[in-house]
């Protein structure tokens, strides 16, 4: 048996340390502009909603009873029982599980496990987990990992777990499908479908280069490629060219990339793509064939349409009453103008601070030529007044000198 005890004042401690995350993400989302395509809030907001649900031992104690719902029919894949009599909000109680660590390559040999085997199976219980269940450990990295006799994986810790509803697994299987088969118009027409495209993408730059990448890979050996480098690639190309992944879907590919990476070092010559491959396609030709999924899609759409033309005529009353008090008012946004009215203030601003550093720098450079007046601090009041006036105006060229910076 095992016990997970919380450590008293984690909440307040946790806490503190997400308000510094907060603070600093808003400081790289206000200040570097290269920074947003990444979400930095959005990141943090999700690791927030991760790690406070990690610190309720009754939310895991869920987590894992789902968990071995999902995997009831597979016999391969195992969750330690949990003894929900003993288990509280900050104690939870497990089953001890006597196994080896997935990185403790010796002895899985020892005991005469199958490391091809695990391989495979890995893959293919992540996946199932991500495109089958929609509810995936997001953080099974070696340590997390246990294997036991008769090729059995384990896995511990389900504090930070994922979801994943049917369309952004519809969303994230046309984007695996798009790169596995080589068809970057398909992932475009994804990206423009979640609107993740907007003025500044160049899309035949995106297209060109996302094709590069997807035929460089495609002309290596499949086992040769590494899962993780290459999903790594592929979001770097994204996002150099300004398109904002979701934070969810970056942390799917974390977990599938992590997995894979353990299913290589299980077994070297394993090609975990053309698993990939085939289990994704099978699944995605199932979704487009399934009637009830296709009648579902259609439901939806018509549910859709007929909500609007349900609020329309409230809508156009409302316009109509408007219009005829005169209140109706018409916004116009020009994000190019604004843009450089800001940058007008900034330059004015910076044209007044200069005149100020030359008028302050020219006229304490005086004061200290000629020395006056009655003696403060030990020297004449006008040495005393130039020497405080120099600094100010090292301040203001500092300041100048930093904001050029910025502005290129």
């Amino acid at each position: 048996m095992v016990l997970k005890v919380q450590r008293p004042g984690l909440a307040r401690i946790i806490e503190n340390d997400l308000d510094i995350l907060r603070f600093l993400a808003d400081l790289v989302h206000d200040n570097v502009p290269e920074a947003r395509q990444f979400d930095p809030k959005g990141l943090v907001a999700n690791f927030s909603q991760s790690i406070v649900k990690e610190i309720d031992f009754t939310l895991e104690a869920f987590n894992i009873l789902k968990f071995q719902e999902n995997f009831r029919d597979t016999p391969w894949m195992k969750a330690p029982t949990v003894y929900t009599a003993l288990s509280t909000a900050r104690v939870l109680t497990m089953e001890f599980i006597d196994g080896i660590k997935a990185s403790n390559l010796a002895a899985i040999d020892a005991a005469g496990l199958d490391r091809k085997l695990l391989a495979t199976r890995g893959t293919e219980a992540v996946l199932k987990m991500i495109f089958v269940d929609g509810f995936f450990h997001a953080d099974p990295h070696p340590g997390n990992i246990f294997v036991l006799p008769g090729n059995v994986f384990c896995l511990i810790d389900y504090g930070m777990m994922g979801t994943v509803d049917d369309e952004r697994v519809d969303e994230l299987l046309m984007f695996l499908v798009g790169l596995l088969t080589g068809d970057m118009d398909r992932v475009v027409q994804l990206f423009y479908r979640l609107e993740l495209i907007d003025d500044r993408v160049n899309v035949r730059a995106l297209k060109s280069e996302g094709k590069a990448l997807l035929d460089r890979y495609g002309n290596q050996s499949l086992k040769d490629i590494d899962i993780a480098v290459f999903i790594t690639e592929v979001f770097e190309t994204i996002q150099r060219h300004h398109v904002a992944l979701p934070s969810d879907l970056l942390l799917m590919a974390k977990a599938v990339a992590t997995i894979e990476g353990i299913a290589q070092e299980l077994y070297p010559e394993y090609d975990p793509l053309t698993e990939m491959r085939t289990y994704l396609l099978k699944i995605y030709t199932k979704r487009l064939t399934d009637p009830g999924y296709l009648f579902k899609g259609v439901y939806n759409a018509v549910d859709s349409y007929v909500y609007f033309l349900r609020k329309l005529p409230r809508e156009l009353e409302s316009i109509v009453s408007k219009l005829r008090k005169g209140e109706l008012t018409l916004k116009v946004e020009d994000p190019d103008g604004r843009r450089a009215a800001r940058a007008h203030e900034r330059a004015l601003n910076r044209l007044t601070l200069a005149i100020f550093y030359l008028a302050t720098g020219i006229g304490s450079a005086i004061l200290l030529i000629e020395p006056r007046g009655p003696h403060l601090l030990g020297m004449p009041a006008t040495t005393l007044v130039g020497v405080l006036g120099l600094l100010l105006a090292l301040t203001v060229a500092a300041i100048l000198g930093l904001s050029f910076l910025r502005s290129d």
